[in-house]
């Protein structure tokens, strides 16, 4: 870290490019997961072509920020191996990502109704299930974004501080 902190854009650089990175992988990989649905299933992802890319986008930006929070945070190389894949498969089995939220008791269903993974879920069923307008996404889509991007900044200081100690 510290020859990286030394180079010209500083460590800046770094958690930016692979928070775009990680966005871009995020998006190639729900246009792999939906394009499948939509040729072997029928989802009609082309007709709703905007709201899908709405939800995409927010949700990778949030991925990509928690993700580098997530790591960033961490002390150690062994911290940042072990902890952001706890965190993501206890918020993936709690956020209806793994089984359906309805199969879950009421209070556990409650309590992942606060996981990103939620939201992102309701928003794609909003879409795609219910056929919700996409104005109705909007709020949604906001949180997941500007989630995303706090957790860029904070990451940002993160690094910054592992830097400096």
């Amino acid at each position: 870290l510290d020859r990286i902190a030394a180079g010209p854009g500083g460590i800046d650089v770094v958690i930016i490019g692979r928070f775009l990175f990680l966005v871009l992988q995020g998006l190639v990989q729900a246009s792999l997961i939906f394009g499948a649905a939509w040729l072997v299933y029928g989802v009609d992802v082309p007709g709703n072509f905007g709201p899908w890319l709405m939800i995409s986008v927010s949700s990778a930006v949030l991925a990509a920020g928690a993700g580098l929070l997530l790591v960033t945070s961490c002390q150690t190389r062994a911290q940042a191996q072990v902890l952001p894949t706890v965190v993501i498969l206890i918020m993936s089995a709690i956020g209806g990502s793994m089984v359906p939220r309805f199969f879950m008791p009421q209070w556990l269903q409650e309590g992942g109704g606060a996981t990103p993974n939620t939201w992102a879920v309701e928003a794609y069923s909003g879409v795609f299930w219910r056929s919700e307008p996409a104005l109705s996404l909007l709020p949604v889509c906001a949180g997941l974004f500007g989630v995303g991007i706090l957790a860029v900044g904070l990451s940002r200081w993160f690094a910054r501080r592992l830097v400096r100690d």
